[in-house]
């Protein structure tokens, strides 16, 4: 098998395009070389379609519970890329997500009379960096928001949570639809 480099294609792509130079040709060709070399780096599948062709990157699964697993995975890499290509400056926040049970017990801390406790205990929580990544995983039912000084990645594991700056936003209904929570205020007052 021959080895291919870049400067190879120059001829047939001139001869398509003749209004662009080489130096486009090649500014072109190393982009989308390097752009694929970083998303497959990265984790991500890659898929490229035109009329003639259709070339796909990554795995292919005929189970779909395994699918969906690897679609989640594929997901969160793609919202991380995203991320660090538009290089969104950090906002200050994580966002941690509650299954029902774990959301029973922070409804338990709630003084009877309405009004709040100074802080909050969470026993385990994953802290995400980005709000959609939260999202996409449908075991959380109730998705918090938390104030985080220091950026430390994407995501944290941390044990026994003592806070009060947080804030409830999110819940997901019975049809697994995201609303917003509007009726609590940044301090859960």
């Amino acid at each position: 098998m021959e080895l291919k480099r870049v400067e190879d294609y120059y001829d047939q792509i001139k001869e398509k395009f003749p209004e662009i130079t080489e130096k486009q040709i090649d500014k072109i060709l190393k982009f989308g070389f390097r752009s694929f070399y970083t998303h497959t780096l990265y984790g991500g599948d890659v898929l490229s379609k035109s009329p003639y062709f259709t070339m796909y990157c990554g795995k292919m699964f005929g189970d779909n519970l395994m699918y969906y697993k690897y679609w989640l995975l594929k997901s969160k890499i793609k919202l991380r890329i995203k991320y660090k290509r538009n290089k969104t400056p950090y906002s200050g926040y994580y966002w941690f997500g509650l299954s029902e049970e774990d959301y029973q017990y922070y409804l338990s801390q709630k003084k009877k009379t309405g009004k709040r406790r100074q802080k909050f205990h969470f026993k385990r929580i994953k802290l995400y960096k980005i709000l959609e990544e939260v999202l996409l995983d449908r075991q959380y039912k109730h998705i918090f928001k938390i104030a985080y000084p220091i950026d430390n990645g994407f995501t944290i594991w941390k044990e026994d949570v003592i806070t009060r700056d947080f804030e409830y936003i999110y819940k997901r209904n019975k049809n697994n639809e995201i609303e917003p929570i509007s009726y609590e205020s940044k301090r859960n007052k």
